[in-house]
């Protein structure tokens, strides 16, 4: 999998929960990236921080869906997730097709 290590500053926003890594805040990859393959996200001395995907052409060039080193994304995790998130969107009783 594709190794992405951020500049110093940038891991305390991520352990932060900030799903988020931003182009300019990116220090280099293990290969070059390809637009939506997965990656792990580590600090500028290799420690883990989380999995996301990546669009190396975007602002936005990280956007990270796990802070769990134990978590690695699966077809079966975004399952999960989707229905979480719809389960409590039908929860709110609203009149919406979002």
């Amino acid at each position: 999998m594709l190794q992405v290590r951020v500049k110093p500053g940038v891991e305390d926003k991520i352990r932060g929960f900030f799903p988020w890594v931003y182009k300019p805040e990116i220090i280099g990859y293990s290969r070059k990236p390809k637009k939506g393959e997965l990656a792990v996200v580590r600090d500028y001395a290799g420690k883990f921080l989380g999995y996301g995907y990546i669009n190396p052409s975007a602002n936005i060039s990280i956007r990270i869906l796990s802070f769990e080193k134990e978590e690695p994304i699966t077809e079966d995790l975004i399952r999960k997730r989707i229905k979480k998130a719809l389960d409590y969107r039908r929860s709110l009783h609203i009149d919406s097709n979002a």
